[in-house]
């Protein structure tokens, strides 16, 4: 699983020139509806065949309480899982410093207002922010949010159907989760999932762990 389908085709042909004789099935879904993956997933498989599920770039951006059960839940007694994460050196608020700077900045900050534009928002009916609070009372969790709030009533017509936006209010245009190494393996212990290796980027801004039910 990849937060980006384009990412995936670009794999599953990389794997299929690599590994010509070994059998592929890209899937690409939105696990925003929740699907039936585990369906979909054992379609081309025996019961018995142990299983690989990789998970890259997709924790930060959904909610991790409901997302790690959701994939535990996909895998069977056999699986591993790969799952990537990123990570925060320190607790919140002493990362911040150094890891907010990387999310706001001209560059990110013309990629949120990027979808608005292309929505027809005028730049000046509204301002961006870039805030980080926690998600967890010791700070090992933490989010990383861009919103835009309005500095006037708008309104925007979309395939049809107008929708109305007062001014003060704020739209959240991207989220971010970190989480301390220290933390990791009990928040995936938390959603059922052991951990039987860790692979840290120097920096441990970015963590893998490959993992059991």
């Amino acid at each position: 699983m990849d937060i980006s389908p384009a990412l995936i085709v670009e794999t599953m042909l990389k794997i299929q020139s690599t590994l010509p004789a070994m059998p592929s099935f890209p899937v690409v879904v939105d696990l925003a509806v929740t699907p039936d993956l585990a369906a979909l997933l054992a379609q081309p498989e025996t019961p018995d065949t142990q299983r690989l599920l990789t998970c890259f770039g997709m924790l930060p951006n959904f909610d991790y309480l409901t997302f790690l059960p959701y994939v535990q839940s996909l895998m069977r007694p056999a699986d591993l899982l790969l799952l990537s994460a990123n990570l925060s050196p320190h607790p919140y608020p002493s990362a911040c410093a150094h890891i907010l700077p990387q999310y706001n900045n001209p560059l990110a900050l013309a990629w949120y207002t990027g979808l608005l534009d292309s929505l027809g928002f005028a730049a000046s009916a509204y301002d961006m922010s870039v805030e980080a609070s926690p998600l967890h009372d010791t700070g090992q969790v933490w989010q990383i949010r861009a919103a835009a709030q309005f500095l006037r009533h708008v309104q925007l017509a979309l395939d049809d159907e107008t929708f109305y936006f007062p001014a003060g209010q704020r739209l959240q245009l991207f989220f971010s989760n970190r989480f301390t190494p220290h933390i990791m393996p009990q928040i995936l212990q938390d959603a059922g999932l052991s951990v039987l290796e860790t692979f840290l980027f120097a920096s441990q801004e970015e963590g893998i762990y490959l993992c059991v039910r």
